[in-house]
């Protein structure tokens, strides 16, 4: 019996002065000792793992009614890592806290989102401000922690500013 793919198509020998042409040969070409010098290995990223260390210190209000209560609170947010502070004490006349948040972060995170909230009497949430971090930036001074006020707004509206320190730390 014969093999139905070979009869449609035979194999047919190569023209040796083709092959010579281009410097081939028909023999393969088998070295005992790999040359090293020419293997390419693939480049691996190794990381430093490294942890933010966010303390929000206080809270000015640009507009304040003195008769209104508030609890605020911090959330913040790098990449999927997520911390909150209790609410803050001394309510609006000087809202302050003493928590510190520490967070994983890997050097492709750039930044973090941090967003202050309202929380009346724990049961009604109102959000009195949010902002960008780019810890770039922030922590350009090469020290590894900063002290920095932050513009907070809401609706395209500056709010409030908070008072943060961060720091950078190795994991390792």
């Amino acid at each position: 019996m014969t093999n139905p793919i070979s009869s449609l198509h035979p194999l047919q020998k190569t023209n040796p002065s083709v092959m010579e042409e281009f410097g081939w040969t028909s023999q393969p070409i088998i070295s005992e000792e790999p040359d090293f010098e020419t293997i390419r290995r693939p480049e691996v990223m190794v990381y430093k793992k490294e942890a933010i260390i966010f303390r929000p210190l206080e809270l000015r209000l640009m507009e304040s009614d003195e008769s209104k209560k508030m609890a605020p609170y911090v959330k913040i947010k790098i990449a999927n890592h997520r911390g909150k502070t209790h609410p803050a004490q001394h309510g609006l006349s000087n809202p302050a806290w003493t928590d510190a948040i520490v967070l994983e972060k890997s050097p492709k995170d750039l930044t973090a989102k941090i967003k202050v909230k309202d929380r009346h009497y724990m049961v009604f949430t109102n959000t009195i401000g949010e902002t960008i971090i780019n810890f770039e930036d922030a922590l350009a001074s090469g020290s590894g922690r900063v002290y920095q006020w932050f513009n907070l707004y809401k609706d395209g509206q500056k709010t409030a500013e908070i008072h943060i320190s961060l720091e950078r730390t190795s994991l390792e």
